[in-house]
């Protein structure tokens, strides 16, 4: 991965995908200086937060989500305006997206992650390793048949990280259609494994859907999984580029 500084604001090329990985836990005077960038809305959606532990981390990735925007925008973060789609996704507004920019951030416990492309939907989605669920039951709950076996017939020790492989990649591939959990998760097809050369396997409700989305092998810390998704139907390579945020 690449780290920025403060005089680096790469390109982001037609053909690429950034994501930048950052932690949310900030000093007092970060978090103070993020929420100074914030929106009215945003800096009360923050107050709402019970715990301040969940508040600062709210206000250091929305903070850091406006700086990043900026980076590509050219615009003074504090300025940038967001629009929210009928299913809750966040965009900029037209009017100040010269560029096309897409863009996806997902966050879990201290880690967040953000995506960005040029006219191309994009989602991301990262989830910390949780031990103590039931992944057998969940995946039976919530996964397709074939999804739910695979994950199965692997040894022990490995059902963990293919269930949340699994989940991540749904997420991303919901959250770039713009979609909520409420599309159902049973209703199209990953593959589970880490390692796997094709990931998206069936979407019965379209089958022609497997044929327009690439899925980008991201690299996390140990004890996460992540995903993400773009919009590829006229199947040129897309280049991702990884950065992290000091």
């Amino acid at each position: 991965m690449e780290a920025m500084t403060n005089s680096f604001a790469p390109d982001l090329l037609p053909d690429e995908v950034h994501v930048w990985q950052t932690e949310l836990d900030r000093t007092v005077v970060e978090v103070h200086d993020f929420f100074s960038l914030l929106s009215d809305n945003e800096k009360a959606r923050a107050d709402r937060y019970r715990f301040p532990k969940d508040r600062c981390r709210f206000i250091s990735g929305r903070g850091q989500l406006r700086r990043l925007l900026a980076h590509y925008t050219e615009m003074s973060p504090e300025i940038i305006r967001f629009v929210v789609g009928s299913k809750g996704k966040p965009a900029l507004a037209s009017e100040r997206n010269p560029l096309a920019l897409e863009f996806n951030l997902s966050h879990s416990g201290n880690l967040a992650l953000y995506a960005f492309s040029r006219s191309r939907p994009v989602g991301i989605d990262v989830e910390a390793l949780h031990p103590e669920r039931d992944i057998e039951k969940i995946a039976d709950e919530f996964y397709t048949p074939r999804e739910a076996a695979s994950i199965k017939e692997l040894p022990e020790p490995e059902r963990l990280l293919a269930f949340f492989t699994c989940w991540t990649r749904k997420e991303a591939y919901l959250k770039a259609h713009g979609e909520g959990l409420g599309f159902g998760l049973d209703r199209f097809e990953v593959s589970p494994l880490p390692n796997a050369a094709t990931i998206l396997l069936a979407t019965p409700f379209d089958p022609a859907e497997t044929l327009r989305w690439k899925f980008l092998p991201l690299k996390v810390p140990t004890g996460f999984a992540a995903a993400c998704a773009v919009r590829a139907e006229d199947d040129r390579s897309i280049t991702l580029r990884q950065f992290t945020l000091p």
